[in-house]
């Protein structure tokens, strides 16, 4: 009897040890597959972060391509692309936003943009992971004024935006900007470079891309005809969407001429008296003129909007011209005859400047001022 009771008392001390080993594995192993959970869960967080750090990046990307191709940007409300909200790449949880604001202050405040964007991941209606990026965007370089020859710019011109020169420039005014020329004598507020590198080309536009017929995307319009004038206001309708007024030979524009829309000039083109305004319509150019564009007799010109001619002449007796968007000049030059007293600013409006013209049905070129963008900055919120 005793040896069985001894026998018993062994076996049961053995099967206590193996439960307790048991029960140690099953713990231990419990706490291997909380730590695996945890890791994993820390894995999948660090992967989603990622995603959304990524997606903030791609949203930078998205608005530096519509501030510096705004040809297909919604442009209406305040003149440039303002951003959008609940954007996304691809179907699926995470979207971001984008807020665009075009700096203030200095002479060329329409070349410089400042830019939110925040990307996230929605889940049962709220944001559980944010991407913050701020940054600064600058249009460098961006074309105010382009001349073909030898330039002197008087003391009456500011250039707010950079200058190309197939020459050399003699700079009594003011240039807010890079000048791209073969010399410069007095020097810019930005830096010489040769004309070679400037990154943007000749507008080029042909008076057949508008007159006597344009089309817009596949819709086919015609140009109303204009002779000499003053006192009258041109606006876009009827079978005209854009505005464009044609004229085959010279024009002269003698005061209180107000145009929304583009005027087309196969000859010269002579302002005279006050009161002309011309505003382009979205993508369109505001004058192309073949020939000469002279400013004369007290005559004031202010335009919104591309200005492409073969050579621009100011004389003493004219008044202030005003250009925001470009003034490019392809032949010859800008002349401003000593003694004008007037001022003359031109800036360079990038988005008002560029263009979408269409050759043929659904056939279309794009040009813009703008040669490069570079982030002054970008941070991470």
């Amino acid at each position: 009897m005793t040896r069985t009771a001894n026998n018993n008392s062994r076996s049961g001390a053995a099967l206590l040890i193996t439960l307790f080993i048991v029960m140690a594995i099953v713990v231990i192993s419990l706490g291997f597959l909380n730590n695996s959970s945890t890791q994993l869960r820390i894995g999948n967080n660090f992967a989603m972060r990622g995603r959304i750090d990524y997606l903030a990046q791609s949203a930078l990307t998205h608005a530096k391509t519509l501030i510096t191709n705004p040809q297909d940007a919604d442009t209406s409300a305040v003149g440039y692309w303002q951003g959008d909200t609940d954007l996304q790449i691809e179907a699926g949880d995470d979207y971001y936003d984008v807020t665009v604001t075009r700096a203030s202050g200095g002479a060329t405040p329409r070349c410089t943009y400042d830019i939110e964007c925040q990307a996230y991941r929605q889940q049962g209606g709220e944001n559980i992971v944010r991407s913050n990026l701020s940054a600064r965007l600058r249009l460098d370089p961006c074309i105010g004024l382009w001349v073909s020859a030898n330039t002197t710019i008087p003391a009456s011109v500011t250039v707010n935006g950079d200058m190309r020169c197939g020459g050399d420039v003699t700079n009594n005014g003011t240039i807010n900007g890079d000048v791209f020329a073969d010399s410069i004598t007095t020097s810019a507020a930005g830096q010489l470079y040769p004309a070679g590198d400037v990154q943007v080309t000749f507008p080029a536009m042909n008076i057949s891309y508008f007159a006597p017929n344009y089309y817009i995307g596949s819709n086919f319009y015609a140009s109303d005809a204009i002779s000499d004038c003053d006192n009258v206001t041109f606006t876009p309708g009827g079978g005209n969407t854009a505005g464009v007024l044609y004229c085959n030979g010279d024009l002269t524009l003698s005061g209180n001429v107000s145009i929304t829309g583009t005027l087309v000039v196969n000859g010269d083109l002579t302002i005279t008296g006050v009161g002309n305004t011309i505003t382009a319509d979205k993508n369109f150019p505001a004058i192309i003129v073949n020939g000469n564009i002279d400013i004369d007799n007290g005559g004031t010109l202010s335009v919104t909007g591309l200005v492409q001619t073969a050579s621009m002449s100011v004389s003493d007796t004219a008044a202030n011209v005003t250009i925001v968007g470009g003034l490019f000049v392809g032949t010859g030059t800008l002349t401003v005859t000593p003694g004008y007293t007037g001022s003359i600013q031109i800036t360079a409006g990038p988005v008002v400047g560029s263009l979408k013209t269409y050759t043929a049905s659904e056939v279309y070129t794009k040009w813009t001022p703008i040669g490069d963008a570079f982030f002054k900055y970008i941070r991470r919120q």
